[in-house]
């Protein structure tokens, strides 16, 4: 009786109901996006969901919600927060159609991971604890991280849009990890932290990573425009050197004892290669 009382209004239309217990109404309704799901349980901790063909999502009221992931969610076009996600670590999305993301009180999100999220053209988050972050073809044309101060690990793998890229003075001191995909950005020098570089397809003309005293991988395939290239006099932990396609005409190598590999690939206009004379690789 209490079946037929919640479907009386609306019985050709299970989408319309207030509960739903049939699976093969369910899977309809899921199949062809016809609601809106609104998560309720403030119990909620995890979520994560792989090939839903959902279009909205409203987490407004999990608060306590710790760690998100959509895989393989190819249609999300919105994502709704609460206005504080005091407990949130965790967000890794994978090729959503999402435009708009922004995170407004996230004080302990650690890592956010945006990857194949190819119509985002705007971030807003306020994030200091956050150290790991990941963005893949997206449409950001600025991204701005003076409230990611403690960041060290950064990836943007195949922004073409982004022309402005702002870090701040305590990133540069903590980042470890660095991944440059983008065709044009200013590139600082002081890196005392940083371990690994891997800046491609750049049309940048000067790379200059003196700063880099730690550095132990550097990677600049595909930059065709790159005309010169610095590195610090004295890279003790530097073991991997790739090269690809640049202009360069000159390279010095100082001391950098710990090289395992050198690589300089269809590098034509090289003339003259400075390495140490007990180098080996």
């Amino acid at each position: 009786m209490g079946w037929d009382i919640v479907r009386r209004p609306h019985r050709k239309e299970p989408h319309k109901h207030s509960r739903l217990w049939e699976t093969r109404e369910i899977e309809h309704i899921l199949a062809n996006d016809l609601v809106r799901i609104r998560f309720t349980n403030k119990k909620l901790k995890r979520l994560d969901l792989e090939n839903s063909k959902l279009k909205t999502f409203d987490l407004g009221m999990t608060p306590n919600l710790t760690n998100l992931k959509l895989r393989g969610c190819h249609d999300p076009v919105e994502l709704l927060f609460p206005l504080q996600c005091l407990e949130l670590k965790y967000i890794r999305l994978y090729n959503t159609k999402l435009r708009i993301l922004e995170l407004w009180r996230t004080p302990i999100l650690y890592e956010l991971r945006l990857e194949g999220c190819d119509d985002l053209v705007h971030i807003l988050f306020k994030c200091p604890h956050l150290t790991k972050l990941y963005l893949g073809c997206c449409k950001l044309m600025t991204l701005e991280l003076q409230a990611t101060p403690n960041l060290k690990e950064l990836s943007l793998d195949k922004c073409l849009n982004l022309e402005k890229l702002h870090i701040p003075v305590k990133c540069h001191l903590n980042l470890t990890f660095l991944t440059l995909i983008v065709p044009k950005l200013y590139i600082p020098t002081k890196w005392p932290k940083l371990k690994s570089f891997n800046l491609k397809d750049s049309k940048l003309t000067t790379l200059n990573l003196r700063g880099a005293r730690n550095l132990e991988t550097l990677d600049v395939r595909g930059c065709y425009s790159l005309e010169e290239l610095r590195i610090h006099f004295n890279c003790l932990k530097l073991e991997s050197i790739d090269i690809m396609g640049a202009k360069l005409m000159t390279f010095k190598l100082g001391l950098t004892p710990n090289l395992k590999r050198l690589k300089l690939t269809k590098c034509s206009h090289l003339v003259e290669l400075q390495a140490p004379e007990d180098l080996a690789y």
